[in-house]
């Protein structure tokens, strides 16, 4: 039974870890070529990326260039 409580509770911590370095899910929404474009589920902000999972960082905080 202790090991059960413990395997759980690691599951948990490690879950937790998880959202907090990752906290954006990207969903695919256009591109065809190499860069495809994705929005944050969870913040709405839109990124562009040559993965298939999208950006591995949020990009909630950043500015358009200034031109």
């Amino acid at each position: 039974m202790p090991i059960a409580i413990f395997l759980a509770v690691f599951i948990f911590v490690g879950l937790l870890w998880y959202r907090r370095r990752n906290p954006c899910r990207w969903e695919r929404v256009g591109g065809k070529g190499t860069l495809k474009q994705f929005r944050c589920k969870t913040c709405g902000a839109v990124a562009y990326s040559a993965r298939y999972d999208g950006p591995e960082q949020c990009k909630k905080g950043l500015e358009p260039p200034a031109l």
